[in-house]
């Protein structure tokens, strides 16, 4: 029973894995959990065991997808997750309808004999090679990717820069309709009026902030974004050119409006501690594992399948015109297979 348990988890088979334990325990009653019949076409029965395992399926399949940089703890963390969300009854019935009527669709297609149209068959062809491809590729991954802890901490720390957190401030503002407006306020400010009481008094004239003028998130050096309104002209060159606690001395413009800028806080650039960038570090480095892995696979099909690339019958690239040094061949996720003259 165990054994049968392990198998069923290892599988991902967690809806069988269920019904085999309501069975095993089952005292009295109908043992056979999950045979309950919830539809029919013709002959054919589907159960709700049927319907779960087709949600498992459609689960991983979306895990394949998109879930590409997660590690397998965090995938099954995933899995658990959209499991859940599935699991309502309601989700369940709209699965259950999407998949009958695919069904009859097929069917009568089918009957109708679509799949000898010479369109069709070109495109279940294709559909074909895809699906064939990417379980290839998912399979390779998945036997030639490993990543421990200590990968990720030695990854951390032999590319610190690039976790490397710009120089950023938090900012407030008061949004008005015209420079004249915004002016004046500034004048207000500098004769001691209360940033705050001005920016809740102007509330409504403020969307996307608190009710101080205090936008969430951070503006970067060197960029004119704004966290919630979008760029702002000159922004940055003037945060940055205000201490901490000071009021930006001349309005912004943005597509808005009129801007009176506070700086709360400013950070400086910094390198945050391995534990605040763990998940990003082990995402950027399965990306990176990935990316090794794919470009050696396709090298070594391109070689054992023979293939030739004849660069010359397609023509320079764009970016060839700068010279020799910006056109060495195909990108490596590509392969590096031979042109011939």
């Amino acid at each position: 029973g165990r054994r049968v348990q392990e198998c069923l988890g290892t599988l991902g088979r967690f809806a069988a894995l269920r019904y085999e334990l309501k069975d095993r325990t089952a005292v009295g009653g109908d043992a056979q959990a999950g045979s309950a019949v919830v539809a029919e076409i013709g002959p054919r029965r589907i159960t709700l065991a049927d319907l779960d395992r087709l949600i498992e399926e459609r689960v991983s399949a979306q895990l394949e997808r998109f879930g590409g940089n997660l590690t397998p703890e965090q995938r099954e963390q995933r899995r658990g997750e959209m499991m859940k969300q599935l699991g309502d009854n309601r989700v369940r019935r709209q699965i259950l309808a999407q998949y009958l009527a695919e069904e009859v669709l097929c069917r009568k297609a089918r009957d109708e004999r679509l799949t000898d149209q010479p369109e069709v068959r070109a495109r279940l062809q294709e559909l074909e090679r895809s699906a064939l491809a990417s379980e290839l590729m998912s399979r390779d991954l998945a036997a030639k990717v490993t990543i421990t802890p200590g990968d990720v901490k030695a990854f951390y720390e032999a590319g610190k820069d690039q976790f490397t957190l710009p120089e950023r401030a938090r900012i407030a503002h008061i949004r008005v309709a015209d420079e004249e407006k915004a002016k004046a306020l500034v004048a207000s400010l500098a004769e001691g009026q209360s940033f705050d009481d001005l920016a809740r008094t102007l509330g409504q004239e403020a969307p996307g902030s608190a009710k101080n003028g205090e936008l969430g998130g951070f503006v970067v050096c060197g960029r004119d974004d704004a966290p919630g309104l979008g760029r702002i002209e000159g922004l940055s060159a003037a945060v940055f050119a205000t201490a901490a606690g000071g009021v930006v001395q001349r309005p912004l413009k943005s597509a808005s409006g009129w801007h009176v800028v506070r700086v709360l806080e400013r950070l400086p650039e910094t390198i945050p501690p391995f534990a605040d960038v763990q998940d990003q570090a082990a995402e950027r480095l399965r990306a990176q594992k990935e990316r090794e892995v794919q470009e050696a696979l396709i090298k070594e099909l391109y070689q054992e399948y023979d293939v030739v690339v004849h660069q010359q019958v397609l023509g320079p690239a764009p970016d060839e015109a700068a010279g020799p040094a910006a056109s060495q061949g195909a990108p490596a996720a590509a392969g590096a297979a031979p042109a011939k003259p």
